[in-house]
């Protein structure tokens, strides 16, 4: 009995080219479903990052497990401002009850400065810095336990109020030019050194003030998710 050998077909030119488009597309298919995976999954974690920024700091830190080990800002600012080193000055001595004031600000003063620099009636005001002409509380800075609100005045011709929220910034340096707010390592917003303290004679004291509460404002920035 023979076996008959299959005979071989040849395939044409065009046979060739339908059967790679059917490939081709088959492919095509599997890429654009793993591509609508992909573009899912982004926007899941875009939205799970913008609902992490837009979460106040303690929830922040309840996230990242530092519930424990953390405090808030009026304690951290509290201590920060009455801590020194032998033979200095602790920042809180700085306050003279006319013109700068910290923790201790009186009820009528902390009124004024709430109207005047746009605070919300459930901010406490930590230190406040009046630079304003017969100190009407409307020019200067305020420290409060959500913020920095800095007005110039007749320093800026534009007659600007700037904000600094806590977690707008990653570290606070000093020199020259005053505190630095460093939003990146490359970017900082400068506030000179008059409206956090008055310039006395002794300028040793106002000059380590002054080192020392970069510090302290940057250790606050830190715990409350700045540069995140």
């Amino acid at each position: 009995m023979k076996h008959n050998r299959p005979q071989e077909v040849e395939v044409s030119e065009d046979d060739k080219n339908r059967v790679f488009i059917r490939e081709l597309l088959h492919f095509w298919s599997i890429l654009v479903q793993y591509t609508e995976q992909i573009e899912k999954i982004s926007l899941k974690i875009w939205n799970l990052r913008r609902f992490y920024l837009n979460l106040s700091p303690q929830s922040k830190n309840n996230i990242m497990g530092k519930n424990e080990d953390t405090k808030n800002i009026v304690q951290l600012f509290s201590e920060g401002v009455k801590e020194h080193r032998q033979g200095d000055l602790p920042i809180i001595q700085q306050q003279n009850g006319k013109d700068c004031f910290i923790l201790d600000i009186p009820p009528k003063d902390s009124e004024l400065f709430k109207h005047n620099f746009l605070l919300d009636n459930d901010e406490t005001i930590l230190m406040a810095r009046d630079t304003s002409t017969w100190n009407k509380r409307k020019e200067g800075l305020v420290i409060t336990d959500k913020r920095l609100v800095y007005i110039p005045g007749k320093k800026d011709p534009h007659g600007r109020r700037y904000v600094i929220d806590f977690g707008s910034f990653i570290q606070v340096t000093y020199d020259v030019q005053g505190l630095l707010f460093w939003s990146s390592d490359e970017n900082f917003f400068s506030i000179p050194s008059t409206f956090f303290f008055k310039s006395r004679l002794k300028s040793y004291d106002t000059d380590r003030a002054i080192h020392l509460l970069s510090k302290v404002l940057t250790k606050i920035a830190r715990q409350n998710g700045g540069g995140i």
